[in-house]
């Protein structure tokens, strides 16, 4: 039981560079700070899907398939994803 608490927190890491605490945290800093908009399509996996991009920096193509969505829905929600994880660096 603690060895696979244990591998889903290496596996988490290896996939987005962060612990999942530490996703959690930006999360909720991104909309306790109003930088993702109120209404915004914007969802948690779609920051887990910048930072699965931000590491791997593979294709749109490959990247969504990764994600399981079409390359338009990647492309809008990662750029986006980038741009308030920006914006948050310049607000800090």
């Amino acid at each position: 039981q603690e060895e696979d608490v244990q591998d889903i927190k290496e596996r988490f890491v290896s996939y987005f560079c962060c612990g999942y605490q530490l996703c959690l945290l930006l999360w909720r800093t991104l909309k306790r700070q109003s930088i993702i908009p109120r209404g915004d399509s914007f969802d948690r996996k779609h920051l887990l899907w910048t930072l699965l991009f931000l590491k791997l920096y593979n294709t749109n193509l490959v990247m969504a398939d990764m994600c399981k969505c079409d390359v338009k829905t990647f492309r809008k929600q990662v750029w986006e994803g980038v741009e308030f994880l920006v914006a948050l660096k310049e607000a800090s």
